[in-house]
């Protein structure tokens, strides 16, 4: 599991990014957070998975790139929404993950 460094958060969540990874690393469950992560397929950009999943399967722990916490579903997508409308106003594009990267790379 890779984390970005500045991690994006949602509106209504009250844990802090350093105890959410902490649980997540040490399979610990996490309730009431959302994960949003770049997503492992070529069709979609982000994934919402509820943290209580990755309680259940280290196998998925692997494999996902977190860019991200919300407190629940409709603060996910308020979160998804949000980094959509940041990476169309930085590139002039929808290419969430290449905008990602890049900001990575820049620091």
């Amino acid at each position: 599991m890779e984390f970005l460094k500045n991690l994006y958060r949602g509106e209504k969540l009250k844990k802090s990014n350093s105890q959410l990874i902490a649980k997540l690393k040490r399979h610990k469950p996490v309730m009431g957070t959302n994960v949003i992560a770049l997503s492992g397929n070529s069709r979609d950009q982000l994934d919402i998975f509820p943290a209580a999943l990755f309680y259940q399967s280290e196998r998925i722990l692997n494999d996902i790139r977190v860019v991200g916490f919300a407190a629940d579903e409709e603060d996910a997508r308020n979160l998804v929404i949000s980094i959509l409308r940041e990476t169309l106003e930085e590139t002039g594009d929808c290419n969430i993950r290449a905008y990602l990267q890049e900001k990575e790379l820049r620091g």
